[in-house]
C-alpha cells in the first residue's frame, strides 16, 4: 500500500474518532446545556449538518473535476478537516440551540468539502490490482477506531466534562490536518492524464 493511501487511512481513523468521541454524549449536551434543546432537537441537528452535506456535494465533486490534477482536491479537502476540527470547539461558547443549528450547519459544510476530496484521492492512487484488500483494511481500522473512541468520548465526557471531549475533536482534526498537508507532494504528483488511472502498480 502506497504512503498516499496510508495518509489517507490514517487522517480518516482520526476525523471519525473525533466523529465518534461526540456520538455518545451529544445528545446529552444539547438536552442538558442548551436553552431550547431537548432529545427531538438533537435529532434536528444531526438533520441539518447532513441536509446541508447533501446539497453542496455534487457542486464540490464539479468543482474538483475541472482540474485533472489534485490540486483543488488536496484543497477541499484540507479545508473541510479544519472546518469539522474548528466547529466542535465552537460548542463550548454555544448555550442557545437556534447557535447549534448554525454551527451545524457550517459542519455540513465541512464535510461536504471532505467527502469529494477524500474519495478522489483514494481513487487515482489505490492499487487497482488490490481494491479490495485495500478498502477492506480501511474498513477494518476505522471500524475499530471509532468504536474505540465511541467508549473514550462517554468515558472522558463523564469522568471530566463535555469540554474536554470538544477539545479532544479538535486536536485529533488538527493531526489529521497535518498528516494530509505532510503528503502534499505525493498527492501533487499524481498524472494529470487518464490514461490507466489507477490500473497501475504505485510504489
Amino acid at each position: 500500500m502506497n504512503r498516499v493511501l496510508k495518509t489517507l487511512i490514517f487522517s480518516d481513523i482520526l476525523i471519525w474518532s473525533g466523529v465518534s468521541f461526540l456520538s455518545p454524549i451529544i445528545a446529552i449536551f444539547i438536552n442538558d446545556r442548551l436553552i431550547g434543546g431537548s432529545v427531538f432537537t438533537a435529532g434536528m441537528a444531526t438533520t441539518v449538518a447532513y441536509l446541508v452535506r447533501a446539497a453542496i456535494l455534487v457542486p464540490v465533486g464539479r468543482y474538483n473535476d475541472r482540474d485533472r490534477g489534485n490540486r483543488r482536491e488536496f484543497a477541499t479537502l484540507l479545508i473541510g478537516v479544519f472546518i469539522m476540527s474548528a466547529v466542535p470547539l465552537s460548542y463550548i461558547f454555544i448555550n442557545r440551540i437556534e447557535y447549534f443549528f448554525t454551527a451545524q450547519m457550517v459542519y455540513g459544510i465541512g464535510l461536504a468539502l471532505y467527502y469529494p476530496g477524500w474519495l478522489t484521492i483514494w481513487t487515482r492512487f489505490v492499487d487497482g490490482f488490490h481494491e479490495g484488500q485495500s478498502w477492506a483494511i480501511y474498513g477494518a481500522l476505522t471500524s475499530a477506531a471509532i468504536a474505540i473512541a465511541a467508549f473514550v468520548g462517554g468515558y472522558v465526557a463523564f469522568f471530566l466534562s463535555f469540554n474536554a471531549v470538544f477539545v479532544m475533536v479538535a486536536v485529533f482534526g488538527a493531526i489529521s490536518l497535518i498528516i494530509i498537508y505532510l503528503a502534499k507532494e505525493q498527492i501533487y504528483g499524481w498524472p494529470k492524464t487518464k490514461g490507466r488511472g489507477n490500473r497501475a502498480r504505485l510504489q
